[in-house]
């Protein structure tokens, strides 16, 4: 009949706390990077859809004085700036300086209440990384999700331009800051995960059977 020493029970119980530990650290990181991962997917599906929106889409004619309105529908507030931009139907070899020659138009965005958001105005326009047919006459910081009323007013029209709608459009420019929050989260869940899985199996692998 043999019997354990004291030192050996030590080592015994000392060998299943640390087990445990292990075991806990292990189910933390796997919950950890299965709510990190989600996360960051969602996030990023929506830097997508906030790149590719279009929340102003309004057709005007500019070859005559004239007041319009439209609606701009906010669909997101996180990214670095918002443009409000002309698209002129531009056709090869036509120049868009010619084109626009006469016009002066201004753009007003606000609330309910009348309060501005986002204004804009030709010929003082702002250039982006754009298309040269893609004029910028305004950006700001998006403001909080919602409808808002536009108003445009053609002050001196284009007669060049007569027959032929332009466009006005808004969407949101997206800088490093936006993706990096998902990246982050995708990144660091998957490692989590991955790291709480490879210390589960190395626990299993290494139990002492009965």
């Amino acid at each position: 009949m043999s019997t354990s020493s004291p030192s050996s029970e030590w080592v015994e119980s000392a060998r299943l706390v640390v087990r445990a530990g292990l075991a806990v650290v292990s189910a933390a990181f796997i919950v950890l990077g299965l709510l990190a991962l989600p996360s960051g997917i969602r996030q990023r599906s929506a830097c997508f859809a906030a790149q590719a929106a279009e929340v102003l889409d309004a057709r005007i004619d500019i070859s005559a004085i004239g007041h319009h309105k439209a609606t701009l529908r906010q669909s997101a507030a996180f990214s670095c700036r918002q443009y409000i931009r002309l698209v002129p139907d531009i056709r090869e070899g036509e120049d868009v300086e010619a084109l626009l020659k006469g016009l002066n138009l201004t753009v007003l965005v606000h609330d309910q209440l009348g309060e501005e958001l986002m204004a804009g105005a030709y010929p003082a326009r702002l250039m982006w990384d754009a298309p040269s047919a893609d004029l910028t006459i305004a950006d700001a910081r998006p403001f909080p999700l919602g409808e808002y009323p536009v108003s445009i007013e053609v002050v001196s029209p284009a007669a060049a331009m007569a027959g032929r709608p332009v466009r006005v459009v808004s969407g949101y420019v997206l800088c490093g800051l936006e993706w990096m929050g998902p990246s982050i989260s995708i990144i660091g869940g998957s490692a989590a995960a991955a790291l709480g899985a490879i210390i589960g199996a190395v626990l299993v692998l290494t139990r002492r059977k009965s």
